[in-house]
């Protein structure tokens, strides 16, 4: 099996817990890039929060791409060409807004380089908590992330609203809609809004978060798409993921590499499973199956 493309998730796969990509990983995907192998980044971020890690590993120079917002869109940082499949409308982002708040959850609703926030009042004391806890300064956000109560993406989304209506969502195209809450507490909700929102791809992506996009993005999906378009066979793919949304690729892909830190139903739906994101589980796997020569 000769690998021609990689592609791999972000968060909880090729980053760590401090958004950053290790010395060893930088260094595998830069080494298999010379080797004429294309990288892709597929991500629930936005291609703005995507561009410094793509520079960091030179995705311009070797023709790499990116896969953002779960599938919405394909970006191309070369030529910075984007094509965008199918994004929410307002009308859908209110109805399911509407739906999510009688469970008390965190609702963030992202466009490219922000999102609206609706926190509920009973999350609050959490919040607090955290940032009288880690001596957070006056001025860090109040929107949760993928591992905390509290998240700084400022550098990625500068415009964030904190909104207490719906009717303040002022735009009429959004990329998706975020839920964030503790695990146990996702754990007791996600099969019924899952049901409830059959309409829409309704995937756990970490831990802390389930995310909302149309029917009809997936990650796997725009990556399939891509191959077709290129001429790449499922034998020539190789992808890395560590949540629901990475599963669809793994289906796509001839070698589908879970990390170690995902959930046990993810690993079940890989052919290997490697190393954790904290260390450099991406790279051993690139070692092992593509750079062993």
């Amino acid at each position: 099996m000769s690998i021609k493309l990689i592609v791999t998730d972000m968060d909880g796969t090729l980053l760590n817990y401090e958004d950053e990509i290790s010395q060893e990983n930088t260094e595998a995907l830069i080494s298999a890039q010379k080797r004429g192998i294309q990288v892709i980044l597929a991500s629930g971020r936005s291609h703005r929060r995507l561009l410094p890690y793509a520079q960091k590993l030179h995705l311009s120079e070797y023709g790499g791409l990116l896969i953002e917002v779960n599938g919405m869109a394909i970006y191309d940082p070369k030529t910075q060409k984007r094509k965008i499949f199918e994004q929410l409308t307002k009308k859908e982002v209110l109805s399911i807004c509407t739906y999510l708040i009688s469970f008390d959850v965190e609702i963030q609703v992202y466009f490219d380089d922000g999102f609206f926030c609706y926190i509920p009042d009973v999350l609050y004391a959490y919040k607090k908590e955290e940032r009288e806890k880690r001596k957070l300064p006056d001025d860090y956000p109040w929107a949760g992330g993928a591992w905390s109560w509290v998240s700084d993406n400022r550098s990625g989304y500068p415009h964030q609203r904190i909104i207490q209506d719906f009717q303040m969502i002022d735009r009429d195209k959004l990329n998706k809609v975020n839920i964030t809450h503790n695990a146990d507490y996702l754990d007791q909700i996600e099969a019924k809004i899952k049901h409830d929102l059959k309409d829409y791809q309704v995937v756990r992506t970490c831990p802390r978060m389930l995310e909302i996009t149309p029917k009809n993005i997936t990650k796997g999906k725009t990556l399939k798409r891509y191959m077709d378009t290129v001429g790449l066979s499922k034998d020539e793919v190789m992808a890395f993921g560590d949540g629901e949304n990475d599963v669809d690729m793994f289906k796509t892909a001839g070698i589908s590499v879970a990390m170690k830190n995902a959930e046990e139903r993810i690993k079940k739906e890989a052919s290997y499973v490697t190393s954790a994101n904290t260390q450099s589980g991406v790279a051993k796997a690139i070692y092992q199956f593509v750079l062993h020569e």
